[in-house]
């Protein structure tokens, strides 16, 4: 009997260090962006690399069509995304939540004209950026690293979100970055 509560606590330890282990790893402020190759492919076949949009603004939003804050900043993104000065300068990866692949396929044609890298978020992705709950938005600056994340937001915030991606569009380049970004 005490080999058997012995052996049930050591288990449990191990369970929780594994659980506190995955949840460390999930990228905070300040961290880069983790899982580079594990984005698949966009909405045209090409593979998302985010690696490829060093030295711009990028914001990772994790969505789905049936949540309604996440289809406002859809819009919302896809019009920032057309003002000429954050062309070049801004880039949008839009992963789709937990929804099936027949669905996104139809979501792409819908979201045709959007200016934004749309791609389909696997269960692996959205467990190593702990995203848990949508909508679920990583700025990233033109550094590399994350440098906001908000998750669960209203309509609301978008104008304050939009305020962060301004301010790290008109921030100068990093060290070791040329002013065109590279």
């Amino acid at each position: 009997m005490k080999k058997s509560v012995v052996v049930a606590a050591l288990w449990a330890a191990f369970i929780v260090s594994g659980a506190h282990a995955s949840e460390s790893a999930v990228p905070q402020i300040g961290d880069m962006p983790i899982a580079l190759n594990d984005f698949g492919n966009d909405q045209h076949g090409e593979p998302i690399d985010l690696n490829a949009l060093h030295g711009q603004v990028v914001v990772l939003t994790f969505w789905a069509s049936w949540c309604g804050p996440c289809l406002n900043e859809m819009d919302t993104l896809g019009r920032l995304a057309q003002v000429p000065a954050a062309q070049g300068k801004l880039a949008i990866v839009a992963m789709n939540y937990h929804e099936s692949w027949d669905l996104f396929r139809r979501i792409k044609i819908v979201f045709k004209t959007l200016p934004l890298t749309l791609g389909w978020a696997s269960t692996g992705l959205t467990g190593k950026y702990g995203v848990k709950s949508i909508p679920n938005m990583f700025i990233i600056g033109k550094d590399g690293r994350i440098a906001e994340h908000h998750v669960g937001y209203s309509e609301k915030s978008l104008d304050h979100f939009i305020d962060e991606i301004n301010e790290l569009l008109n921030a100068p380049p990093s060290a070791g970055q040329s002013a065109t970004g590279s």
